[in-house]
């Protein structure tokens, strides 16, 4: 297949293809129009992302996507990821790729969507280790309900965007930012009924 000039750069100076055995998380997706398959593999330390790879069968589209994924997070710390969204993960694979066409995209949704797995992998792992009192809220940081209870009770916390500029929770991957509104949501809800 003859791939554009951009794909070819990248598959020319691939830096990330292979297995990681110090993988703290990994997470696979495919793309079942073709049945090409990607996984991504994550090794962090003290909330970084201290290496990234991932392994895949498929096209150069999906090679190439999954290789500017994998290293725009290489590196990066949990609380600079900001949840991870599909719009700033298509703006990474497009401003090194290019706009790609609507049968070639499926192939970097599938790169965004193994990045997620293994996010969602390592919060799994970690809620598994988790032997706290209370309930873990944030995985990505280790924060649990009573603390930000304690923030918002304490007034010095009254906003998912506060609470995380305090703990952090909810600036990870992002999962746990409707728990935390949740939990505003009912603390203001006692304090209108005192």
């Amino acid at each position: 297949m003859i791939y554009p000039d951009t794909i070819n750069t990248i598959l020319d100076s691939r830096k990330r293809q292979g297995a990681l055995p110090t993988a703290s998380a990994q997470g696979a997706d495919a793309n079942l129009d073709c049945g090409c398959f990607v996984r991504i593999h994550l090794a962090l330390d003290e909330g970084r992302i201290t290496e990234s790879t991932y392994e895949s069968n498929g096209c150069g589209y999906m090679l190439a996507a999954a290789e500017v994924i994998s290293d725009s997070v290489a590196g990066t710390r949990l609380v600079d990821l900001h949840g991870l969204s599909d719009s700033s993960l298509e703006q990474v694979v497009e401003q090194r790729l290019g706009l790609l066409s609507a049968d070639r995209r499926a192939c970097a949704e599938a790169c965004a969507g193994a990045l997620r797995s293994a996010f969602a992998g390592l919060r799994a792992k970690r809620i598994n280790e988790f032997e706290g009192e209370t309930a873990l809220v944030c995985t990505c940081f280790g924060v649990t309900d009573s603390t930000i209870e304690d923030l918002i009770q304490g007034g010095m916390a009254l906003s998912v965007d506060e609470i995380s500029a305090r703990t952090h929770a909810g600036s990870g991957c992002g999962s746990c930012r409707l728990v935390i509104q949740d939990i505003l949501d009912a603390q203001s809800g006692r304090e209108a009924m005192l």
